[in-house]
């Protein structure tokens, strides 16, 4: 095996491992999450604590049970303009949480 190949088997394997079903009630949103890789890295940095930056977040970590995002690109203007400001803490919470464990974990 490459070295490519490796790392496409060790991602693999760690996101079968620690991939994590979460729902959303009050959006009827049933979502996966799983660590971030380098690509979501980048997209997510300099995003700040604003509803903006949460909304990227949600664009970026939010993945379907097969591993699609489950929001577009072309869905950002409206979360921003249609997400009620009650509803982003708790999502972004719950993303956080997941990965301070994730990220527990992998430093021991």
């Amino acid at each position: 095996m490459s070295v490519i190949d490796n790392i496409k088997a060790r991602k693999k394997e760690r996101v079968e491992a620690l991939r994590k079903k979460c729902e959303f009630e009050p959006w009827g949103l049933e979502f996966y999450l799983s660590p971030m890789d380098v690509s979501e890295g980048v997209a997510l940095d300099g995003c700040d604590e604003t509803v903006a930056g949460a909304v990227e977040m949600f664009i970026v970590r939010c993945k379907d049970a097969d591993g699609k995002p489950i929001f577009k690109e072309t869905d950002r203007n409206t979360m921003i303009a249609e997400t009620l400001l009650d509803d982003v803490k708790p999502l972004v919470d719950m993303i956080n949480a997941y990965d301070k464990a994730e990220s527990d974990l992998v430093k021991k």
